[in-house]
């Protein structure tokens, strides 16, 4: 609040209301969607030669596969920490924000053993050696999980959460009479995977 003297030396009150975008940044994260998602995952391995029948026969080919069902979900947020105010326009009353690309936080995946993730074998082949079995089940959660990932990196739901953050901002500062315009940081180049999608391979 500001006090301001005129020249017929009367005092008057003038105040200005403008937002705090540093406060914003505070915040850290913002969870913009929450997508649930389901699909069939298949992991294959080679025993090698074995016998054809378990004690006499021809070696033949040994391939055994799991399939795993998966459900689980993922959220899409933003980092406010690496909002940056371009301008504030105080005659305008217009803000010019730049906010960083979502991104997708917590691949979860459901373990309900009625409705979430199961791991069953199938199989080409009677023999399956214990190595191949412990490798399979060893796997199966961190595939589970870049699946997951996977499938909500979706260009689809990137584009519905710049759309939902837009929505939040112009709401956020409609109140105080202010406009917002949101400029996107620029997409980087994609990267070998993330941490979870390098520890299922």
């Amino acid at each position: 609040m500001e006090r301001i003297f005129l020249e017929n030396k009367k005092m008057v009150d003038e105040i200005h209301v403008a937002p705090v975008v540093s406060e914003i940044k505070k915040m850290n994260r913002i969870y913009l969607l929450k997508v649930l998602v389901g699909f069939f995952d298949k992991q294959e391995a080679s025993e090698g030669k074995v016998k054809k029948f378990r004690f006499t026969g021809d070696l033949v080919d040994a391939t055994s596969f799991y399939w795993q069902r998966v459900r689980g979900h993922a959220f899409v947020s933003i980092n406010l920490k690496k909002l940056e105010l371009l301008e504030q326009d105080q005659e305008r009353k217009h803000l010019t924000l730049k906010l960083p690309l979502p991104e997708i936080e917590s691949p979860t995946v459901n373990m309900d053993p009625k409705n979430g993730t199961v791991v069953y074998r199938k199989g080409y082949y009677w023999y399956t050696s214990q190595k191949i079995k412990d490798e399979f089940y060893k796997n199966a959660m961190p595939r589970a999980q870049a699946g997951i990932e996977k499938k909500v990196t979706n260009p689809k739901y990137i584009a519905m959460a710049k759309d939902q953050a837009g929505e939040i901002f112009t709401a956020l500062f409609k109140p105080i009479g202010w406009t917002v315009e949101i400029q996107w940081d620029e997409e980087k180049k994609e990267n070998p995977g993330s941490s979870v999608a390098q520890n299922a391979k």
